[in-house]
């Protein structure tokens, strides 16, 4: 697929989006000014260039990461999140915290209207238990641990 239609993948943590911040020695009027000035280099590229796909996909991706870069902050920002609704993602418990906040910054994101989210079990290495079903040692131990992580938080947290 185009890079266009590439995802952006959360890691876990306060701050799940790589690079979102804002350069340190960069006021946010210089930015702006910037990407002013590169959205208006690249109108400028399309208009002689109309069917580069290739340009259209970066002017694209650039438009979006601004706006990413304005708006995600606060989309997976869970501090304003109510203590019952933290407790019904199962953020309170540690079998089940990392999994409930990908699950609650998933609702978040469709409450913005984001048209796409996949949430994955994977590989985040928890007090050194695998947290992932694709397990190929410590059986018992590690399948005994999934169906807490996913179905006792799963029907809590369905949007409606």
């Amino acid at each position: 697929m185009p890079a266009v239609y590439q995802g952006t993948a959360f890691r876990p943590g306060d701050s799940p989006i790589l690079h979102l911040e804002r350069p340190e020695f960069v006021a946010a009027a210089q930015q702006n000014e910037n990407l002013g000035l590169l959205k208006l280099l690249n109108e400028k590229k399309d208009a002689a260039y109309p069917g580069d796909t290739e340009l259209q996909a970066r002017v694209r991706a650039y438009e979006l990461a601004s706006r990413m870069q304005t708006t995600a902050p606060e989309a997976v920002d869970l501090s304003k999140e109510s203590d019952a609704t933290k407790a019904q993602y199962g953020l309170n418990d540690e079998a089940t915290k990392g999994y409930g906040t990908s699950l609650l910054r998933a609702r978040r994101l469709v409450e913005r209207g984001v048209r796409f989210i996949q949430v994955v079990s994977g590989p985040t290495d928890v007090g050194g238990d695998s947290r992932n079903w694709d397990a190929h040692q410590s059986l018992e131990r590690t399948m005994a641990s999934m169906p807490k992580q996913l179905i006792n938080r799963l029907p809590h947290c369905l949007p409606i």
